[in-house]
């Protein structure tokens, strides 16, 4: 086939001669104007048309094919860089929730470290205080009866000069002066025992020694209204308390150690804002336990954000560790807040802080709802 067609290109260009066609009295003028000739060229050039047409086809056929790979390849990529993206996406996520939960157990186990250690001191401390307040109880007895007796010592009838030397010795041994101040000192007495019980029971709030509240569904507004109510005095004058409550439903919880949590952190935000005129936002809503064993859990978080002095960075890592604080020296124990994480963390939930030096800080709880059974075994913790 080839060679025919190439025979006829030859022949048409003149570089072929073809001796049968070129019978005599006949020129290759008349040969290439002959049908037989014009036949031959016009199906070579059918067929080359054919072939043109033929590649023309397989080539576009080729492409279209070529163009589905590519785009099914391109749809694969796509995918796979979605895939990709939810993955890194995940993986964040785990890393993040991770930071969390390794910051979250760490504290835990600076609280279980110290418990012990701390569950001892308080039972030392307890004793001795219970001795000082109940002496404290009769010497105001004593004093008073002693008080009773100089006055009617004071009025026995003695002759002048006894009189003379029994005033003279009591202006000697200043009884008026030691009668005036005895009062006085046996109050101060009794209010030092009154803050040293406080920071004991502080002490075993945070070593968890005292367990014998009722774990009972309570409403943690009326609980924030109530310790609020205990506040009125630090709050009015000078501090602007906004209520910002959710719908929320009650929860499973230690009423008393909960209304501690919200004493606690009220008062830290009062001493922020000090006697600057400032305000206290309170608000609950609804939200989910972000924790690996309760992940998903029902809650509740109550924020309680205040516009006072706020946190310093490297203080706020510290914020929830026992004894730390940041008042001056005799303002506070540093065991307030640590007492209420750990509060918190016995109810299954978590305590958080954000803060900005100057822009206030926010102390956010998260409750569950319900108490897993092994926390809340019966009626009874």
């Amino acid at each position: 086939m080839f060679a025919w067609l190439g025979g006829i290109g030859l022949l048409s260009t003149g570089h072929l001669h073809v001796p049968a066609l070129l019978a005599p009295g006949r020129t290759a003028q008349t040969v290439t104007s002959s049908p037989l000739y014009q036949g031959m060229w016009a199906a070579f050039l059918l067929y080359c048309l054919a072939l043109l047409v033929y590649l023309g086809g397989y080539i576009s056929k080729r492409l279209r094919s070529s163009e589905r790979d590519v785009e099914l390849k391109n749809r694969r990529l796509q995918e796979a860089l979605s895939s990709l993206g939810r993955a890194h996406a995940e993986l964040t996520t785990a890393y993040e929730r991770l930071k969390r939960t390794e910051a979250h157990l760490i504290q835990s186990e600076k609280m279980r470290s110290l418990g012990e250690l701390v569950a001892g001191v308080a039972h030392e401390l307890s004793n001795p205080i219970s001795f000082v307040s109940a002496n404290v109880e009769h010497l105001r007895r004593y004093v008073n009866s002693l008080a009773r007796g100089m006055e009617i010592q004071g009025t026995l009838p003695l002759p002048p000069d006894e009189r003379a030397r029994f005033e003279a010795q009591r202006r000697e041994l200043r009884i008026e002066e030691a009668l005036t101040e005895l009062p006085q000192l046996l109050d101060d007495c009794e209010e030092g025992a009154r803050r040293t019980k406080h920071i004991v029971n502080e002490l075993r709030a945070f070593s968890r020694s005292d367990r014998q509240e009722a774990w009972e569904r309570a409403d943690v507004h009326r609980g924030i209204d109530s310790t609020l109510a205990l506040l009125a005095h630090r709050l009015k004058d000078h501090i602007t308390v906004h209520r910002q409550f959710g719908e929320v439903p009650e929860v499973e919880c230690l009423s008393g150690p909960l209304n501690q949590v919200f004493m606690n952190v009220l008062v830290n935000a009062a001493d922020a804002i000090g006697q600057n005129k400032g305000n206290v936002w309170i608000s609950t809503g609804l939200s989910r336990i972000d924790l690996p064993s309760q992940a998903g859990t029902p809650a509740v978080t109550i924020a309680i954000r205040d516009d006072g002095a706020g946190i310093a960075k490297e203080a706020q890592a510290r914020i929830f560790d026992p004894f730390f604080t940041t008042k001056m020296v005799g303002q506070g124990t540093g065991l307030g807040l640590s007492v209420s994480y750990g509060i918190v963390e016995r109810h299954g939930g978590t305590l958080t802080v954000e803060s900005t030096p100057g822009g206030g800080s926010t102390f956010t709880i998260t409750l569950p709802v319900k108490q897993p059974r092994a926390a809340a075994p019966g009626a009874a913790s």
